[in-house]
């Protein structure tokens, strides 16, 4: 896809920080995933090769000469193909010159995966996650398509939400429980750790309630209203009524774009000032502005994004999008 360019057969994942704790998380990570039987690939340079003992390590040149990156970049990312990697690891680099030029290759190439690593909390990472899913991308191609009709947009928009949610839940916590089954009596699991809520940003986020809840059903929903201004593209609040132990919950946001992300980064402060601490937002299409946005206001949330579109056109239309999805679900173009 030209909004992507080249992308290896294995998932990368870019980590931003300062040089030591990308290192030590990167070292760390590998670790663990070599010890549940996957193959690790790690893209270091000259400075930081040593630091990682485990994975399939690949210098791509040295910081001290940017150049020398971005020749062996894509030369690189071909060789972990061949090499049969389950996961590919690489460092972030400069933002400035040539170093620019080659994260955006590299987020392109990542499908703009990012765990950012921050000064002010070594333990706490963000990460934006662009589902790959066969029958994600499948039914997203196809509510793209402007002879859609309404009911079956709308339809597929709750489809597409549950499949997003099994992927976003991945990380729940679960706790040992015993049970009775018509044989014996067993350990089994159950969820454990933070009851979970669902808010959309309306209106257009209520076509994601009923896909979540389908998986989720104990969820309590809340719902935030904001409209954006035609003038400004500003987000202007219209509507706010929570779950009274909102704060005490894992809270997933919902809205179909992420465009400017000026609803989506309101929409999260707002919760924010009403106590909620445990945050993540979901997207069926984002704009890389949208995105950018988030991880500069919100790096504490993580992004799950179904798909990555190319950029946002003078009338901050996420370009080639869908049109506008709250239109599109209740029938009110």
């Amino acid at each position: 896809m030209k909004y992507r360019h080249y992308a290896p057969k294995a998932n990368l994942v870019v980590v931003e920080g300062e040089v030591e704790k990308v290192t030590a998380w990167i070292r760390e990570t590998a670790a663990t995933k070599q010890q549940e039987g996957k193959r690790v690939g790690i893209i270091a340079t000259e400075e930081t090769k040593e630091s990682y003992p485990d994975g399939d390590v690949k210098v791509a040149g040295t910081r001290a000469d940017e150049a020398t990156i971005a020749s062996s970049l894509y030369g690189i990312l071909r060789e972990f193909d061949g090499d049969g990697v389950d996961e590919i690891y690489s460092e972030a680099f400069a933002s400035g010159g040539i170093g620019a030029a080659v994260m955006n290759r590299l987020l392109k190439a990542a499908g703009h995966q990012v765990i950012r690593i921050h000064k002010w909390e070594e333990s706490h990472m963000s990460k934006v996650q662009v589902m790959d899913h066969p029958l994600i991308q499948h039914k997203i191609s196809y509510i793209r398509r402007e002879d859609v009709g309404s009911k079956e947009f709308r339809e597929i928009v709750s489809e597409i939400s549950a499949l997003m949610c099994y992927e976003a839940t991945r990380d729940l916590k679960l706790k040992d429980v015993k049970i009775q089954t018509p044989i014996c009596e067993m350990t089994g699991k159950e969820l454990s750790g933070k009851k979970m809520a669902v808010v959309p940003i309306l209106r257009a986020g209520l076509g994601m309630v009923d896909g979540i809840l389908s998986l989720i059903p104990a969820a309590k929903v809340g719902h935030i209203g904001l409209y954006r201004d035609p003038e400004t593209f500003q987000p202007i609040e219209y509507f706010c009524k929570l779950p009274a132990d909102c704060e005490e919950r894992e809270v997933f946001v919902v809205d179909p774009m992420l465009a400017t992300g000026g609803s989506c980064a309101a929409a999260v402060q707002l919760l924010k000032e009403k106590g909620v601490r445990h945050m993540r937002l979901m997207c069926i299409i984002a704009a890389p502005e949208g995105v950018e946005r988030m991880q500069k206001e919100h790096p504490d949330v993580d992004l799950y994004i179904g798909a990555l579109d190319e950029r946002l056109n003078e009338h901050k239309y996420i370009v080639p999008g869908l049109g506008d999805a709250g239109d599109r679900i209740f029938g009110t173009k």
